[in-house]
């Protein structure tokens, strides 16, 4: 019988017949990672603002475990990662650990593995940002230390004796949006906005405090908005039952909102606007009814004379618009850098951070969620706290130092990605 000798395969043989196409060989691994990676834009604001990094593969090279870093020296600005394998271009989604500065030299690094080979291999490239200057939109003016910072608007309703007639409203002009009307009457105790433009989408997020007949109480987050199928102004009330109940004082603590116009994707629409509401009322006789309301409306305003309030607004529809949408920044003097963030897909960043200025030591963060109310404090910055996907936030810095208002609606889990959405709202108020 003919004994046949079968060759010997090697490991190396087995390797390359079992190696998919495309594929790099251990020869063709090297130390530097086929990638390419660069920034949304070289401008400080835009590139905070994008919060994102594009990386591409080169050669046709498929990668995973894709890590990036934005780092000066020792130290990281900015992380993040994507799952799964990287065929073509794609943004990765950065969290920032500290506030990016103009005409420093950053590396860009960017790690992962290629397919075929079997360690992780990384590659940097370097960058310079520059600072583009103040205003809402990055292109310049504010900080005029002679103009005020904030548009403060005090209101105060006040009659006695039943002599409601001509003393229950009151208007105060919401800059970019519209005008709030207060009513206080034994039939009607409310805010409502009446927006200039029908056409865009506006919205009130308030958490309300209610004590009425001074035996029950209640408080909840309440949201009332325009819509482009009719309603061109909307309201919260004061009062729990229709008619108001005869006797009640509470607080009312919100913002007012420019969503943008019906079917906008995204972008930075008016300024909010910040309302701090109080009231007491007595309508059980009517020859001794009474009402007294007191009401702040805070907006930015171009200057730097304190006190100074900066907008923080994200307003997106659709995950394909989160990208280019998906954070804003602001920079409070005497307090410190803000930011917050909405990312698409339940893991990405839905946060407010402050990196605070020196002498700015704590924050006492309260998030408002249904009828809930959770109080935390920290005590070394940088100050961060996650958002809840339908509520309001209050924070505070400290005693003269400065506080956060931050109304927080987004969806980020619907099977139609088109329809996710995030509408953040905030007024960061430095003293």
């Amino acid at each position: 019988m003919e004994r046949r000798v079968l060759p010997i395969v090697t490991f190396a043989a087995l390797a390359a017949i079992f190696t998919w196409p495309g594929a790099a060989s251990a020869a063709q691994c090297s130390k530097r990672l086929p990638a390419q990676v660069k920034p949304a834009s070289a401008d400080v604001d835009r590139f905070e603002r994008s919060a994102y990094l594009r990386v591409r593969p080169r050669g046709g090279a498929t990668l995973r475990g894709i890590r990036v870093k934005v780092k000066f020296k020792s130290v990281t600005a900015a992380a993040g990662s994507l799952d799964g394998r990287l065929k073509k271009a794609a943004q990765v989604p950065l969290e920032f650990r500290e506030p990016i500065d103009a005409d420093r030299v950053y590396d860009q690094v960017v790690s992962g593995i290629e397919r075929g080979c079997g360690k992780r291999d990384s590659t940097k490239e370097a960058v310079t940002f520059t600072e583009a200057g103040g205003g809402p939109d990055g292109s310049g003016g504010g900080g005029n230390p002679t103009l005020p910072g904030a548009n403060v608007q005090g209101l105060t309703i006040d009659w006695s004796g039943g002599a409601w007639q001509g003393n229950d409203s009151k208007d105060v002009p919401v800059p970019g949006i519209g005008v709030a009307r207060i009513a206080c009457r034994s039939d009607s105790t409310l805010i409502r906005v009446i927006p200039d433009d029908p056409s865009r989408d506006s919205a009130i997020v308030a958490w309300t405090y209610r004590r009425w007949d001074d035996a029950f109480e209640e408080g909840s987050v309440q949201e009332s908005s325009t819509n482009q199928f009719g309603g061109g102004e909307f309201n919260l009330g004061f009062n729990k039952f229709n008619p108001p109940e005869g006797q009640s004082r509470g607080t009312l603590t919100g913002v007012i909102s420019d969503r943008l116009a019906f079917g906008t994707p995204g972008g930075f629409g008016a300024p909010p606007t910040a309302v701090e509401l109080s009231w007491e009322w007595d309508f059980r006789e009517g020859a001794t009814s009474r009402c007294h309301i007191d009401a702040n409306f805070t907006t930015e305003a171009p200057g730097a004379q304190a006190p100074v309030a900066r907008s923080l607004a994200v307003n997106w529809r659709g995950d394909d618009a989160a990208t280019a949408n998906g954070a804003w920044t602001a920079e409070v003097p005497g307090l410190g850098d803000a930011r917050i963030d909405c990312q698409a897909s339940l893991s990405g960043l839905h946060r407010f951070i402050l990196f605070p200025s020196a002498g700015v030591g704590s924050a006492t963060f309260t998030a408002y969620e249904g009828s809930e109310v959770r109080t935390s404090s920290q005590s070394q910055g940088p100050f961060l706290y996650d958002v809840p996907n339908n509520g309001f936030v209050v924070a505070d810095f400290g005693p003269g130092l400065g506080r956060l208002f931050l109304s927080s609606r987004w969806k980020a889990n619907d099977p139609d990605a088109s329809q996710n959405f995030c509408h953040l709202a905030g007024v960061l108020v430095g003293v």
